[in-house]
């Protein structure tokens, strides 16, 4: 087996403490595998008969369907080792992004090669059991949805039925994860901000982490093994107290990935030491290094500093019972050595705090580098030198100066980040500058320092104390700004072209302008978020806009603001819905359908609300949301019911009476009038008969676009009412609607002007002929890929009687020819715009000039910009039209824009 394979080999986490026999033996058995792009590696729940290392490429960790992106493995990554050694199966599909190069080992060799190594087997199942135990409890913290400690203050709690993604992306197989998904269109996709957790995918190596501390490095295998069971993976979010100085806690935390800062924080009843730079320093703890271990071994009854998470930090907690069940394993001796060695970092850090003395002023002697002090916390040594960051180490090279910030504080800044060697002692003559590199040499040119003081410092010294500047600007005459100020009238006038969000930022500018924005009856009527659905959020409408707008908004459109959640929604309504009379919340997914019907209820006014593919809209919200009026109820026939009732139960219970509205009431939103319901797949038939028995008289416009649940039954109970204000109706991908429903439409809603039936595949030419004839006051009729419903005969019959069509689709219908084409344009004389994209038999007709003769392209009009209005009339070309006609727009193309 050549070399450079068993030094690969080794390097696998699996196989760091593997002898070479044991790598030989293994390594026999190994098969390169080579995968295309795009091949399917492994599929999420097969069984696992193998286990692979990645040598060369890339691949993608997805979900089953491959729509969701777990991680990408690169070069030296592995998976499927856990599902070998403990028989488990496969928990996620693994997919090639680029070509590959694998190195495959399947379950039966290494079962059989396992036992002539007895060592090996039991360090490669411990560790196996260690990675899946760290894997298995990542993933039970991660279901309670990454709550943050008791004293943090908690999160929102999960609603009933929420779709919570902590769990996905977890790789029980030992994979790198990282969860950042496609977006996509379903409910509940919350952001986990533990995204690429290596403890949750099982990629770090416990025993190794473990080990690599003083404190455990000459622990043996055993007794390893059972720490690595007892540690709790623990996640914390930045800017989350882990442990807070005074508390109780005996566990000791070990920084797997992220990075904190120590805080000391004086305590209470004590005098407070003037502080110095070194003393305002936050000591960082990064990747290897551990904290509380001081209270742990029972130095201190309490936590002696507050260790503060800085960025996302994944930590192995070792409780206070595990380290107790660890000294009973472990000789004694250890345990003193554990407690001299903190006993030692304790007096360390009390030796090491130099209290420094006061500086007289910046002019006198220069003052004597001290020595350089560790910041006095009272906690512990970090077990190892962390690394300094890629950001630290980079050069100090000059940047452009930030428009936003002052000179002063970016003077400030360089000076605090530049080196910290002890000061050059100032020179008398005021031409020589101090120099220290090229970053501080720019700021001695652009702004030269004004004090008598070195302009670096020793970092524990003092910093110079800054002097405000004042301003050398006369007075401000106030009569002359009442002068400029434009009439309110004038403002109010302008304002009213703005959007909402426009005029919120437009408030900072003057107390003038914020009186006007914030109390005028005439602005923020239309507020549209839809713009900046990215950036709505819960906090932004509680405590920005909502208080803002006030009682004043009209129109409400929040579509596809996929932040915003039933506490947002709650306060905006509360305070804004009162007045609205439209309300958009297209796609607004985490909103429960009590919180739309508390909104409903509170806006009585309401006449049009579109819930596009709001999932939680059903029947039952739909009924409340529409209404009704509640109608006499005899008290005679109640009387009837209770008797009967008592008396088959005998009287052993009292009739419980139910209160009723009293008659006349009206429910829900008795103006309602344009609703737009599509992708509510939860809306039945049920819906349908209630819309036509209480609302068939002031329906104007209904979406039922991809309504998949409703069927001939829903449009057969319109039958006997009559819809004589619905005039826009579409049932566009209603798939399995056939000729009896548009039957019972065309009886229902004869006033119709705008039909949608694109899509409707179960359509015969009956059910346009029945269009053609109960529907005269037709204007637009979409029929694109209605294959079966659409001929030259039914186009025939649609030129007879429609002769108020003014836009006509039928894309992809296929049985089309160029005479049902000239059968439509003689026939209508108003149609002005015809959709015959994607029609195959129509290609000879377009090709001989047949659009030429009729009018234009409209795609080749746009680009061209060809004056449509000056065209020159079209002349009858027989005796049914008796006037000429102007031009029709041709779409023969099929466009980038969506299905018209």
């Amino acid at each position: 087996m050549p070399l450079d394979l068993v030094d690969r080999m080794r390097s696998f986490p699996l196989f760091m403490s593997a002898s070479d026999d044991f790598l030989i033996a293994i390594g026999k058995y190994l098969r390169p595998q080579v995968h295309s792009a795009h091949d399917l590696i492994l599929t999420e729940g097969d069984e696992a008969k193998a286990m692979y290392w990645l040598v060369r490429g890339v691949v993608a960790v997805t979900s089953r369907d491959g729509e969701a992106i777990y991680a990408e493995l690169k070069p030296g990554a592995f998976f499927g080792e856990i599902g070998v050694l403990m028989n488990m199966p496969r928990t996620a599909t693994i997919i090639a992004r680029t070509k590959c190069l694998l190195l495959v080992l399947k379950k039966e060799d290494l079962h059989l090669e396992l036992p002539k190594f007895p060592d090996m087997e039991k360090a490669i199942r411990h560790e196996a059991h260690e990675r899946l135990t760290i894997t298995a409890k990542k993933r039970q913290e991660n279901g309670r949805a990454l709550k943050p400690e008791s004293h943090q203050s908690s999160s929102r709690e999960a609603v009933p039925g929420e779709v919570v993604t902590g769990d996905e992306g977890r790789i029980r197989e030992g994979g790198v994860i990282n969860n950042k998904k496609r977006k996509s269109p379903s409910p509940g996709a919350l952001e986990d901000p533990t995204a690429g957790s290596a403890l949750g995918s099982g990629g770090v190596n416990v025993r190794q982490t473990l080990k690599e501390l003083p404190l455990f490095s000459a622990l043996p295998p055993d007794i390893l093994h059972h720490l690595g069971l007892s540690a709790q993976p623990k996640t914390y979010s930045p800017f989350i107290d882990i442990i807070r100085q005074g508390t109780l806690g005996h566990d000791i935390y070990f920084i797997v990935r992220g990075e904190a800062e120590v805080i000391h924080e004086v305590p209470e009843g004590q005098v407070q030491k003037r502080a110095t730079r070194s003393s305002l320093i936050r000591p960082r703890l990064r990747q290897g290094q551990y904290f509380g271990e001081v209270a742990s071994l029972g130095l201190s009854q309490k936590r002696t500093a507050t260790v503060r998470s800085i960025t996302v930090v994944e930590c192995l907690m070792i409780s206070g019972e595990a380290l107790d069940d660890l000294w009973k394993r472990c000789p004694g001796s250890l345990r003193a050595q554990v407690e001299e060695t903190a006993r030692n970092r304790i007096r360390k850090d009390d030796n090491e705090d130099v209290e420094m003395t006061d500086v007289e002023n910046g002019r006198g002697d220069p003052v004597p580098a001290t020595p350089h002090a560790n910041p006095q916390v009272i906690f512990t040594t970090p077990s190892k030198p962390a690394s300094p960051l890629q950001g630290e180490s980079e050069k100090l090279i000059p940047r452009d100066p930030d428009p936003y910030l002052s000179i002063d504080m970016e003077n400030l800044r360089n000076r605090r980040r530049a080196s910290l060697a002890p000061p050059t002692p100032p020179n008398d003559s005021p031409s020589t500058p101090t120099t220290n590199g090229g970053r501080l040499r720019m700021i001695d040119t652009t702004t030269p320092i004004k004090f008598g003081v070195p302009a670096m410092s020793s970092p524990d010294s003092e910093g110079p104390t800054k002097r405000a500047r004042l301003s050398t600007k006369p007075p401000y005459h106030y009569d002359l700004q009442e002068k400029m100020l434009l009439p309110n009238d004038i403002l109010i006038a302008v304002f009213q072209y703005l959007n909402a969000v426009d005029l919120y930022r437009f408030r900072r500018l003057s107390s003038h302008w914020l009186k006007a924005l914030s109390s005028s009856p005439k602005l923020c009527h239309h507020v549209d978020l839809s713009l900046y659905n990215r950036r709505v959020t819960d906090e932004i409408l509680i405590n920005r806009l909502a208080p803002f707008l006030g009682h004043r908004p009209i129109s409400v459109d929040v579509s596809n603001c996929f932040h915003i959640t039933d506490e947002g929604f709650s306060s905006f309504w509360k305070l804004c819905g009162k007045n609205v009379r439209v309300w958009r919340m297209k796609s607004v997914w985490e909103v429960s359908a009590n919180q739309i019907l508390e909104m409903s209820d509170h806006a009585k006014s309401l006449e049009e609300v579109d819930w596009s593919n709001c999932r939680k809209v059903g029947d039952n919200l739909l009924a409340r949301v529409v209404g009704w009026v509640v109608p006499d109820h005899p008290p005679q026939k109640q009387v009837v019911i209770a008797s009967s009732a008592a008396r088959i139960r005998g009287q052993r219970q009292p009739t419980q009476a139910v209160t009723l509205p009293p008659p006349g009431t009206v429910i829900g939103c008795p103006k309602l009038k344009r609703l737009n319901l599509s992708y509510c797949k939860h809306i039945t038939d049920r819906s349908m008969a209630h819309m036509a028995a209480h609302a068939s008289n002031r329906l104007q416009s209904l979406s039922l676009t991809r309504c998949t649940s409703i069927t001939d039954a829903g449009f057969q109970s319109w039958a006997p009412f009559r819809f004589v204000n619905l005039s826009h109706l579409c049932l566009a991908d209603c798939t399995y609607l056939s000729d009896n429903a548009i039957v019972a439409l065309v009886n229902a809603a004869k006033a119709l002007t705008h039909l949608d039936l694109s899509f409707c595949c179960a359509l015969s030419d009956t059910a346009t002929e029945v269009v053609a004839l109960g529907l005269p006051h037709l204007r637009e009729l979409k029929m694109a890929f209605c294959g079966s419903a659409v001929s030259d005969n039914s186009l025939a019959c649609i030129a007879l009687h429609l002769n108020d069509l003014e836009r006509l689709s039928v894309r992809g219908c296929v049985r089309v020819t160029a005479s049902g084409v000239e059968s439509i344009l003689e026939g209508c004389g108003r149609l002005a715009w015809i959709d015959i994209s994607q029609c195959r038999n129509l290609e000879s007709w377009v090709n001989g000039g047949g659009v030429t003769r009729w009018g234009y392209d409209e795609r080749t009009a746009r680009i061209t910009g060809l004056d449509v209005k000056n065209m020159s009339l079209i002349p009858p070309s027989g005796a049914r039209n008796r006037r000429a006609r102007r031009p029709v727009a041709f779409v023969v193309e099929k466009g980038p824009g969506e299905l018209r």
